[in-house]
């Protein structure tokens, strides 16, 4: 799977040591199959499988396919690629307590 997710958010403070952070979230993203395999084929409550061809338990994805030619029993079944996005935004909202001590700063003294 191929994509990005990014955020963006702003922190409010409340006190010295509170602040309130709000956020907007989206994460884009896409996902192709190149392959599949069938593990089971249950018939009558019995698992099948071992009576099926091999084009009938593997299978391949491509970018091209001619529909008119048929396919061999004995290889792997092909079809053609396809892409699922998979794509959402968010907000999310929480309270942040900041732990560390400020630095004091010293005056450096010129010799």
């Amino acid at each position: 799977m191929l994509g990005f997710y990014s955020s963006l958010g702003l922190a409010f403070r409340v006190s010295r040591v509170v602040r309130i952070m709000l956020a907007v979230t989206c994460s884009a993203a896409s996902y192709s199959p190149s392959e599949w395999t069938r593990t089971s084929f249950y018939e009558n409550n019995m698992n099948q499988l071992s009576a099926l061809s091999t084009s009938d338990q593997q299978g391949v994805y491509v970018k091209s396919l001619d529909q008119t030619a048929t396919q061999p029993t004995n290889q792997p079944h092909q079809s053609l690629k396809f892409s699922i996005p998979f794509s959402n935004v968010g907000f999310n909202a929480g309270v942040a307590f900041v732990i560390s001590k400020r630095k004091t700063s010293s005056k450096k003294s010129r010799i």
